[in-house]
């Protein structure tokens, strides 16, 4: 294997050329084995491309990588590191260092950033900004650097060396200066991120989970509102982005919402960003819209909470012809309604046994449930105690007419007609009495008397004397316990109300095509196939799946709280969480099937280093089962020990070439 290099109209152009002896003819020629690009464009990668590329022809020659197997390692074990003799400094921010180590569990994930083309996307754009750093490079480590080490944007760019990523001749300042870029092609991105899922691995977007999250800033004050004069005069109010709000965590701090789509198998479709002070059901028409003209989606059923779904988006999900399926608050909803989900009769009831020794652990945290024995001590091992554990009901209402606005801003009427589904399940009752019986113990202990925040509000502030024991202007508070509002409380344990215009087909209709299709004189939305309650129910629970994406951005990929505050950087910023969310899920789902969970996932990619050992040579410092099924399931040996400096360098081209 040799490097050659060609000239033509767009540059120097690289290629590995191999030796080849053809049929009937004396001597070998020389063919073409693989583009590795034009130079102009690899200077802007490494530092010398020819003398990189050449070392790299040498190791693919036949016979060499037999010489490069053997190689060794004399240590000095009287050696010590240099730092120059510079002393400690408080004043200094980067004190001398020497870091060994480089991170390797970034490189699968590279396989999958490669394979949804982000690269050539990023490339194709950055030279209408006129842009010298390398892009690509930047959003590379600002992706692998939030699922290997999150940090800050500074703290990511000190550590880029440890990526091995190839040319890192950018600053600090071009990483910020990247954010307007990434802003400005965010939605471009993810239309483009939306196509190669659908290629390569293929989407259900016939399902769409939707739910809404918040991110705070640590700030003293609100963004305020500004005012901007267009060129003819006109005043428009520009909101303000961190604004105080709902927050999911509680925190008196200012906010960002976030709205996110997801697909039926869990995979984010797109978000949207929205000021901290904007209400939950006003993100879901906006976003709605905005992944139907850009995805160009239709068919489709939303999937969304209580919180989300409110009377108006469901009017303008009728209007747009598509289905929905949405849990509703039974404390909120009317007294008819209530009866009829507490109403026992009518309901489809699921029996099951449970572990006697596991019943009596529950019912010791506080879940015994209506109609369970109690089971004390002395449980014989293994015995088995038959038990509800699911019930289900549906029934068909005609709803008022209510105003809704279609995509034309009119003002239509719609007649709702809804499916709804009771559910009931033991599991979530018992979670439910554990977790109450748990906070009620912590608010015991709080001593707190006038705080009603969570499990508080089952308690009352007691007035007395304590002398007489009677009502006295010198008097003393005590925390008492409310019986009642327990028992309002755990009457709803485990209960859940669906709403829906989904059916299945009619055994009476006339065959038809096509997979689902919407029927104008009843406003349901109609499957090709049987749709039962048990189906509605099996739908809405891929939901919970969208509150695990939340956490793995909050918790995983650190993506709060954050320290950017200009609406593009903010932006930038919840691009590459979102893009690092994808190729979790898409490795986690895709690749690996759902046979291994994100957490050991990311465990196992952050503990996969590099150490330099000496005489240019790097040993793997980790490995277990985990690794050895990504690198199969992504085409990368994450079980190989020792790599010359070469090998680790030419992993970024391994990930390119096993991801075209």
């Amino acid at each position: 294997m040799e490097l050659k290099i060609f000239k033509n109209k767009q540059g120097q152009a690289l290629y590995f050329m191999q030796s080849v002896r053809k049929p009937g003819k004396k001597n070998p020629t020389k063919e073409k084995v693989e583009f590795l690009g034009y130079l102009h464009d690899l200077e802007k990668e490494y530092e010398d491309p020819v003398a990189h590329f050449k070392e790299l022809a040498r190791d693919l020659s036949p016979g060499q990588n037999t010489r490069e197997s053997n190689r060794s390692i004399a240590v000095n074990l009287q050696e010590r590191y240099d730092l120059g003799g510079i002393p400690f400094s408080r004043e200094k921010k980067d004190n001398p260092y020497i870091d060994n180590a480089h991170y390797f569990g970034h490189h699968p994930l590279s396989v999958i950033y490669h394979k949804l083309g982000i690269d050539q996307f990023l490339n194709n754009r950055r030279s209408k900004w006129g842009i010298k750093a390398n892009m690509d490079m930047i959003f590379k480590l600002l992706v692998f650097g939030r699922i290997i080490a999150p940090d800050s944007k500074l703290a990511t760019w000190r550590m880029r060396d440890r990526f091995m990523l190839g040319n890192s001749a950018f600053t600090d300042d071009d990483v910020y200066r990247s954010f307007p870029f990434l802003s400005e092609y965010s939605s471009d991105l993810l239309s483009h991120l939306h196509r190669q899922v659908k290629r390569t691995w293929g989407r259900d977007t016939s399902l769409l989970f939707y739910d809404v999250t918040n991110f705070y800033f640590e700030i003293d004050g609100p963004d305020r509102d500004r005012v901007v004069i267009d060129e003819w005069g006109e005043e428009t109010v520009v909101a303000g982005l961190r604004k105080r709000g709902v927050s999911k965590e509680g925190r008196r701090l200012p906010i960002v919402q976030m709205g996110l789509f997801m697909d039926r198998e869990g995979l984010p479709v797109t978000y949207g960003m929205f000021p901290g002070n904007t209400n939950d059901g006003s993100t879901f028409l906006p976003m709605a819209r905005y992944a139907k003209e850009e995805f160009e989606l239709d068919k489709v059923i939303y999937v969304a909470d209580k919180g989300v779904t409110g009377g108006t988006n469901i009017c303008n999900i009728l209007a747009q012809r598509q289905g929905y399926i949405i849990s509703r608050s039974i404390k909120m909803v009317d007294e008819p309604t209530q009866g009829w989900v507490f109403d026992p009769h009518g309901y489809e009831q699921t029996r099951g046994e449970v572990s006697a020794r596991d019943l009596a652990e529950e019912q010791a945290l506080g879940a015994l449930l209506d109609g369970e024995d109690v089971l004390g001590g002395g449980v014989p091992a293994g015995a088995r105690v038959t038990v509800p554990t699911f019930r289900i009901k549906w029934r068909k209402e005609v709803t008022e007419r209510r105003t809704a606005v279609d995509e034309q801003e009119r003002k239509v009427k719609v007649e709702v007609n809804t499916i709804q589904i009771a559910f009931w399940s033991r599991k979530y009752a018992v979670k439910a009495r554990i977790d109450r019986q748990a906070a009620l113990e912590r608010a015991q202990r709080s001593g707190k008397v006038f705080d009603t925040h969570g499990a508080n509000k089952y308690f009352r502030a007691d007035a007395y004397d304590p002398d007489s024991g009677e009502l006295y202007k010198d008097i003393e508070f005590i925390k008492a316990l409310d019986e009642d509002a327990i028992a309002r409380d755990e009457r709803h344990d485990g209960y859940y109300l669906l709403e829906t215009n989904v059916v299945g087909i009619d055994g009476n209709e006339k065959p038809w095509k096509g997979t689902a299709r919407f029927r104008t004189y009843d406003q349901l939305f109609e499957l090709n196939r049987t749709v039962t309650a048990h189906d509605i129910v099996d739908m809405y629970r891929g939901l919970w799946e969208i509150e695990e994406s939340f956490k793995i951005t909050k918790s995983i990929l650190a993506t709060r709280p954050m320290f950017v505050r200009m609406p593009h950087s903010i932006e930038a910023h919840l691009l590459t969480c979102f893009v690092s969310l994808l190729l979790l899920r898409i490795l986690e789902v895709k690749e690996l099937r759902g046979t291994i969970p994100h957490e050991q996932i990311v465990d196992s990619l952050r503990r996969a280093q590099l150490v330099h050992v000496g005489s240019n040579i790097y040993m793997s410092t980790f490995c277990d089962r985990v690794l050895e099924r990504i690198g199969i399931a992504t085409g990368i040996d994450m079980t190989r020990k020792y790599f010359s400096k070469q090998d680790a360098r030419s992993l970024n081209n391994l990930t390119k070439q096993v991801g075209q």
